[in-house]
């Protein structure tokens, strides 16, 4: 069930990239950002609202639902069509996820109180090294440090979210946690994006509007739920390895696409997915 859920990640949230990148070729990094999350909301609230189970949470977890909405969703999920917009490079912006594991493990220590294993910390010390190797190869891209910087905003944002959910959050139901924070965060977005963008007239507002919604329906809905299930189940450092197979799907499908690709960066994404795959077998669920 772990592996399954795994795997679907790493390819719902790989083609992202390039689906934001069709949607923002018509849309605003905003409106993309707005619309995927009231998509993905839309799509999980029916079948739980009718089963009432959704709507267990503690009027005392709205807060920090709020909260992690908008620094682990909105924020992240602003600034990544941005970047690809500004860059034009799916998959390059897709490799920076992978620093989620990196940051998880400096943030568990305050926030959890958990010490890594040192296979875990060979997995992603190993890994963050072949990062560096592409951080490097990305910068003959002419991708300016202020986008760099924007862009390692991300992954801190998913690792803070991420493990906040663990410590704070761990009792509420997958799909009320989920459906929650995409709301806020989508509804807060939505007046902004209204007020600042407009879709650009002579764009293929068709294949933007179907980008759209397959990044509201797999990548964001269906996905946010399974990740929460994988964070509960696991903890966040297993959920978090997850950032480490993404960049290679969102590479490969970048390269279809016609996005340049590196000897340099296919051979240290490919040692980053062994390197996962030899502490993911080694790990047991959390207690």
């Amino acid at each position: 069930m772990d592996t399954a859920l795994f795997i679907f990640l790493s390819l719902a949230w790989g083609a992202a990239f390039l689906w934001m990148k069709q949607a923002v070729s018509a849309f605003g990094p905003l409106s993309v950002a707005s619309s995927r999350l009231l998509i993905g909301a839309a799509l999980l609230v029916m079948p739980f609202l009718l089963g009432k189970k959704w709507t267990r949470i503690a009027p005392a977890d709205l807060l920090p639902i709020c909260a992690l909405s908008l620094l682990g969703v909105a924020l992240p999920f602003s600034l990544q069509p941005f970047l690809i917009r500004a860059t034009g490079n799916s998959g390059f912006i897709g490799m920076m996820v992978a620093f989620v594991p990196v940051f998880t493990i400096l943030v568990s220590i305050p926030m959890l109180g958990r010490r890594p294993t040192g296979k875990e910390i060979l997995g992603v010390s190993g890994g963050l090294g072949c990062l560096f190797i592409i951080f490097y190869d990305g910068l003959a891209k002419s991708i300016t440090p202020l986008n760099l910087l924007l862009a390692a905003i991300t992954p801190m944002a998913y690792a803070i979210n991420n493990t906040y959910a663990r410590r704070r959050l761990a009792s509420c139901p997958p799909a009320g946690f989920t459906i929650l924070t995409f709301l806020f965060a989508g509804l807060a977005l939505l007046p902004v994006a209204l007020a600042n963008e407009s879709a650009r007239p002579e764009a293929d507002k068709m294949g933007a509007v179907s980008a759209l919604m397959l990044l509201g329906l797999i990548s964001t809905g269906l996905a946010g739920y399974a990740f929460f299930l994988l964070l509960v189940r696991r903890g966040p450092l297993y959920a978090g390895m997850v950032g480490y197979t993404i960049p290679a799907v969102a590479v490969i499908l970048g390269w279809f696409h016609g996005e340049p690709v590196s000897v340099l960066q296919a051979a240290a994404l490919a040692a980053v997915v062994l390197l996962v795959g030899m502490v993911q077998r080694e790990q047991r669920p959390s207690p």
